[in-house]
């Protein structure tokens, strides 16, 4: 899960004192009142401004004409940044908000040039310390050149006393030049339901003839789907022409999954029962989303070890998440004890590996081992950085069968390439690789929550974890933006960017039920069950698009060819005189030879020396033998000849004087 790290250390600068300054105590009471503004005397052009002291970023006030507004800020930024926020427009609103206040506005902006064609700021509101909680985060984006209007609706997450929240505008973003103006946001408190707003929002790589798209459908092509040829004969070996065939995919071998809660498993009632039918109906890979984790898994293994086992022996896949989280807010309560013990600490740790994977050996086909390293370091700030290998080598002892993970956020999530983050990480799995320490595969968690990287950015994020070798899996996805069509499409897209790379094996969701989600307006189903746009998309790709049902007739070879996605497949064959069900893995190129039943075989007599023979495979027994003279109508029935083995195959004399005869097998 994605976590808060500090986003504007530079506001310590002295610049940037006065943004905590307020010329008069605004109390609480009032906050909710109608129509209360949250930006500074003066609008957009009241908002202060920081970038790097490298002038790669400038700003300077404009006219404008044919618009609400007069005048906008023109802003050119010559270079990537290493963080979006590392240039912005900034100021503490200007008034106090209570918690579930509605807030709206709109901001108006026009690319003048940009990268991928399009022009890109991020608008936020947050708290302005500690963790930068956001009530709003949204990307603002223009693609044609022409002022384009953002309309932004949401509810306050917390309440903010006066001089507490604050307004930012994201510059770090380029190279490109933009203008910027026209902003409102005004507070009408809880008079006015948020419905009764409008949401607008897009991202880089949305429109249908996007680049990115035509690269990604012929991977797909190539690396998710295969070639099955049918042939299909009688118990004799013979091509049975005009055999009709149905090809029904049953599962995907790509692990399309979601974090469940392992409680929720076991609990009575219709709101669960439809729970654990989305489960086991719609997903092939589950996660625990909180039953695994250190201080859960103490708390209740049995509750951890049934859910496991309830999930496997429906058939689903389950990852581990997490062995540690070396963080102490995630730790149990006596750990962060031990921190001025080392010895002890490390005993500790090495006993929850130790225990949890003793008792789930081989039950999890992957585990998260240590979850967000680049952030969360306080036990390795004790025992050092070479424990996290320590910690790999130990899991590979203890379950040498599952595939080990690191899992971390804020890489393909992330709005500017070569993050301090992204590297950070990159770092720690190189290190681990170049040592030859076990690490099967990258978790990239995939939150995200307001800002939307252009599909382009999302995939040379995975090319660039993806030349360190080992697997990548998307672990953590939610899009959670207010605008619902928004939230679909790129649900959709980045659905299609994971599925093209080929080294992506599977994408899980954190929770699907809205009713059960930490970002509850993620969720593709509401709390009353209801599909939501979100949850259509993610349908119509997974059980439609990229799901083969065909059927076909057998050509005069007796041979039918497919083409489809790599999975389980059940395949049916409709016969004269009755079905057969086959059932197999498609995973490569493959032949399958069916044998039909076609209810009857005709054999004549064959002479061998003195005698006159029949003979058939033993796989037509308990077939009766029968026997009618030629003619257009033959009347069948049963013979009088004794059956015996002869090797493979069953024989029967008949006698010369019927060699003329026609004989035939028959149930």
């Amino acid at each position: 899960m994605k976590r808060s790290i500090q986003r504007y250390p530079t506001l310590r600068n002295p610049l940037f004192c006065a943004l905590g300054c307020v010329a008069a105590v605004i109390l609480l009471s009032c906050a909710a009142r109608a129509q209360t503004s949250m930006l500074p005397p003066g609008g957009i052009l009241g908002l202060n401004f920081y970038a790097p002291p490298d002038g790669s970023v400038a700003r300077s006030i404009v006219s404008v004409s044919g618009q609400s507004f007069s005048q906008a800020w023109s802003v050119q930024t010559t270079r990537s940044l290493a963080n979006p926020w590392d240039a912005a427009f900034v100021a503490n609103a200007a008034a106090a908000v209570a918690k579930n206040d509605v807030i709206a506005g709109e901001l108006w902006m026009r690319r003048l040039s940009g990268a991928e064609g399009v022009g890109f700021s991020q608008l936020n509101f947050e708290r302005n310390s500690g963790d930068y909680a956001k009530s709003l985060s949204v990307s603002v984006l223009e693609e044609a050149g022409v002022w384009t209007r953002l309309r932004f609706a949401f509810r306050s997450i917390d309440q903010f006393p006066a001089g507490t929240a604050q307004i930012s505008l994201w510059l770090g973003f380029g190279p490109q030049s933009i203008q910027l103006g026209g902003l409102r946001m005004t507070n009408y408190g809880v008079s006015v339901p948020l419905s009764a707003f409008t949401n607008e929002m897009s991202y880089p790589g949305r429109s249908p003839q996007a680049a990115w798209r035509a690269g990604a459908e012929s991977r797909i092509e190539q690396i998710r789907k295969t070639d099955l040829k049918l042939e299909v004969r009688d118990l004799m070996g013979r091509p049975v022409p005009g055999a009709v065939v149905d090809v029904r995919m049953k599962r995907h071998v790509f692990g399309f999954g979601s974090a469940v809660d392992g409680g929720l498993l076991f609990k009575s009632g219709a709101p669960y029962d439809q729970y654990r039918q989305v489960v086991t109906q719609w997903f092939n890979k589950v996660v625990l989303e909180n039953d695994l984790k250190w201080p859960s898994w103490e708390g209740n293994r049995t509750l951890g070890v049934n859910a496991v086992n309830w999930l496997r022996q429906r058939g689903i896949v389950v990852r581990g998440h997490n062995l540690i989280w070396p963080g102490t807010p995630f730790l149990p309560s006596d750990v962060p004890a031990l921190f001025v013990a080392p010895d002890r600490l490390r005993a500790r740790i090495n006993a929850h590996f130790t225990n949890e994977l003793g008792l789930l050996a081989g039950k999890c086909l992957e585990w998260d081992v240590i979850n967000e390293p680049p952030v969360q370091r306080d036990v390795m700030d004790v025992l050092g950085d070479t424990e996290m290998s320590a910690w790999m080598r130990l899991a590979r002892a203890l379950d040498p069968k599952a595939k080990l993970f690191i899992n971390d956020y804020d890489n393909i999530e992330s709005l500017s390439a070569n993050t301090p983050h992204a590297n950070t990480f990159i770092g720690i799995c190189s290190n681990m690789l170049r040592t030859g320490v076990p690490l099967d595969g990258i978790g990239l968690q995939g939150h995200y929550l307001g800002s939307l990287p252009s599909l382009t950015h999302v995939l040379a994020t995975l090319d660039r974890f993806a030349a360190l070798g080992p697997d990548l899996e998307i672990t953590e996805l939610d899009v959670d933006v207010p605008d619902s069509a928004a939230q679909a499409d790129y649900t959709r897209d980045l659905l299609t960017a994971g599925f093209s790379h080929p080294k992506t094996i599977g994408i899980l969701l954190w929770g699907f039920w809205e009713s059960r989600h930490w970002r509850p307006n993620a969720a593709l189903f509401d709390a009353a069950w209801g599909m939501k746009p979100n949850g259509i998309a993610y349908s119509n790709l997974v059980f439609s698009t990229w799901w083969t049902q065909t059927n076909g007739v057998a050509d005069i070879s007796g041979s039918l060819s497919i083409r489809g996605f790599k999975g389980d497949y059940e395949i049916r064959l409709h016969p004269a005189a009755g079905l057969l069900d086959t059932n197999i893995s498609l995973l490569s190129p493959t032949t399958l030879q069916l044998t039909l039943d076609t209810g009857a075989i005709e054999l004549r007599a064959e002479r061998r020396g003195a005698e006159v023979v029949l003979s058939w495979p033993k796989s037509a027994l308990p077939w009766a033998l029968e026997s009618a003279s030629e003619a257009p109508a033959p009347q069948w029935t049963k013979a009088p000849q004794p059956v015996v083995a002869v090797g493979p195959r069953w024989q029967a004399t008949v006698p010369v004087a019927e060699s003329s005869r026609i004989y035939r097998l028959r149930r």
